[in-house]
C-alpha cells in the first residue's frame, strides 16, 4: 500500500475515534461522499494562471482508494453504501475546496433518504 493511502486510512480512523460518541461505526445505510484531491502542481505549470490536474492519476483510481480506506478504517461496512459522490482534482489554492498544500479533504454524510 502506498504511503498516502495509509495516511488517508489513518486520518479516517482518527476522525472516527474523535467523533461524537453517539455515532455507531461503521455506519449502515446510504452515505454521501465529497472528496477533493489537492495535487502537487508541476513546476512547469503557469504560476499565476489557474490550471487543471488533467494528468495521471485519474480520479476514478483516487476515489477507489478513498472508498477502500473508508471500508478498511471501519467508517462504512462496504463502499457500495455510497449513493452520491462528488469528487474533484485541483491544484493548491486553486479553487474553493483546494488546500494550500497537496492533500485530501473528505466529507462523509449519512442521513435519512
Amino acid at each position: 500500500m502506498l504511503p498516502w493511502r495509509k495516511d488517508i486510512q489513518a486520518a479516517i480512523e482518527t476522525a472516527i475515534s474523535n467523533s461524537d460518541p453517539s455515532i455507531v461505526w461503521p455506519v449502515t445505510g446510504p452515505v454521501d461522499v465529497h472528496v477533493v484531491f489537492t495535487m502537487k502542481k508541476p513546476t512547469t505549470a503557469p504560476k499565476r494562471k489557474r490550471t487543471w490536474p488533467e494528468k495521471r492519476p485519474d480520479i476514478e483510481k483516487l476515489v477507489r482508494c478513498v472508498h477502500d480506506a473508508l471500508t478498511n478504517a471501519g467508517a462504512v461496512r462496504d463502499d457500495s453504501q455510497v449513493i452520491r459522490l462528488v469528487a474533484a482534482k485541483v491544484y493548491p489554492n486553486e479553487g474553493p475546496y483546494a488546500l494550500p498544500t497537496p492533500g485530501v479533504t473528505l466529507t462523509l454524510s449519512h442521513g435519512d433518504y
